[in-house]
């Protein structure tokens, strides 16, 4: 469907949304309301449940969050639209990093894309959709990682689904309004941090992200 301002396509024949394009701007990710496509790691072969093996829900492993450390030990993950990909590139659940016995970091997760005009002038909106939350802090940036938080959503979620091995919880919509001053024509990134770190189930998981540019008219 594409009628020359929202471009939605969808999968065949179960009539999911696969993409959506609004005015010309992608998706970061895609809408389904849970965590299930992006990348869930293997699990650690002591604690496996041979019941999810080769299983759609592989994601019911236990301690797939420790993975992320493992993963990215000393920098955070780093998403680039039009070269990363989704499904191998963006951890199904943005965790804290463990650095030391029972001591845990915040994470900043980098989303990269590119914006051949930018209006200066109007107002851009992030849509920011959680499939669930535990007892986090999500602070949004852009083009800067160390100024103050454009947006932060507050300490939000209680549902655990980090802990109990799901994907997805409580949904919550952020629409973020941006000017177009904080955007610049060319590369631009957004800074996802995770500020609360005093465990390791403390996060969140996307269900998509989309960057709306206003009207040229």
């Amino acid at each position: 469907m594409d009628n020359g301002i929202i471009s939605v396509s969808f999968s065949s024949p179960q009539g999911l949304i696969t993409g959506i394009k609004y005015k010309g701007v992608n998706n970061v990710l895609h809408p389904h309301q849970r965590a299930r496509e992006y990348f869930v790691p293997e699990p650690y072969k002591n604690t496996m449940n041979p019941l999810y093996l080769n299983h759609t829900d592989k994601f019911r492993q236990y301690g797939l969050w420790q993975r992320y450390t493992e993963l990215y030990p000393n920098h955070d993950l780093i998403y680039t639209i039009g070269v990363s990909n989704y499904s191998k590139d963006w951890f199904y659940s943005q965790v804290t990093r463990k650095i030391g016995d029972s001591t845990y970091t915040p994470t900043t997760w980098q989303t990269v894309f590119h914006l051949p005009y930018v209006n200066m002038r109007g107002s851009y909106t992030l849509q920011l959709a959680l499939a669930s939350a535990a007892w986090a802090n999500l602070q949004v940036r852009f083009n800067n990682e160390y100024t103050r938080p454009f947006f932060s959503t507050g300490y939000i979620g209680r549902d655990n689904a980090i802990a109990r091995h799901g994907i997805h919880g409580l949904y919550r919509l952020y629409s973020i309004n941006v000017p177009g001053r904080l955007l610049r024509t060319g590369t631009n990134t957004i800074y996802l941090r995770q500020a609360k770190a005093s465990g390791p189930l403390e996060g969140v998981m996307y269900d998509y992200i989309r960057l709306e540019e206003p009207s040229r008219e």
